[in-house]
């Protein structure tokens, strides 16, 4: 694991040493879209005393850079396109962090167990992706992802609810909620039985295509 870490951040320090302009460009399309957010959000609050819908948009406004951040996801794969897996982990890790701030201010605290299990899933795959030279360490993330996330789905279908006084509004995301659960429940155990009976590049196709998905 150390050697492939140092090997990582030798790449990355190359990487870093012959495309320093990508970082800047990240950076300078934050502080644009940051910029552009900012000013808005006088615009909306004005507007959204006459249009009270308008005001649904007033969480996002409220946290310009952390929006940034989460839109900058948009180019990462765009701008990172060549660096090593180490930066992509974290630049992923970089817009994550402000896109899980922002959905807190959007969604119900009901929401928030999802919310922290995909991230938790994120982070996950990305120290499985950065072991990946060591197969036998990254084997055992991965039985560990497919068999936690699959028993999380079990306590999804089994406790959790929508907050009280919104079944009518959010009805829909529910019922899509359980019906990926169940779906999921399908493709984690499947893959967790793959991996374990040795076929790895099957489980490891319906674990990855399911959390991607």
């Amino acid at each position: 694991m150390a050697r492939r870490f140092s090997s990582q951040l030798k790449a990355s320090t190359a990487f870093t040493k012959r495309l320093p302009f990508t970082f800047l460009i990240h950076a300078l399309f934050i502080v644009l879209i940051a910029t552009a957010l900012h000013w808005m959000r006088r615009t909306f609050r004005k507007l959204a005393e006459e249009k009270p819908d308008l005001s649904r948009a007033l969480p996002i406004l409220d946290v310009p850079v952390s929006t940034a951040f989460a839109l900058s996801i948009l180019i990462v794969p765009l701008i990172y396109a060549q660096a090593p897996r180490l930066i992509i982990a974290i630049m992923g890790t970089v817009t994550l962090i402000p896109t899980v701030v922002l959905l807190r201010r959007l969604l119900e605290r009901n929401w928030y167990p999802i919310l922290n299990a995909i991230l938790i899933m994120y982070f996950l795959a990305q120290i499985r992706v950065l072991a990946a030279s060591l197969p036998v360490l990254a084997r055992f993330i991965f039985l560990g992802q497919m068999l936690g996330f699959a028993v999380f789905l079990v306590w999804v279908l089994r406790s959790w609810r929508l907050p009280t006084g919104t079944a009518e509004t959010q009805g829909r995301g529910w019922r899509i909620i359980r019906a990926i659960a169940k779906i999921g429940l399908i493709f984690l155990p499947a893959a967790f039985l793959a991996n374990i009976f040795g076929y790895v590049n099957l489980g490891d196709f319906l674990g990855v295509f399911f959390l991607r998905s």
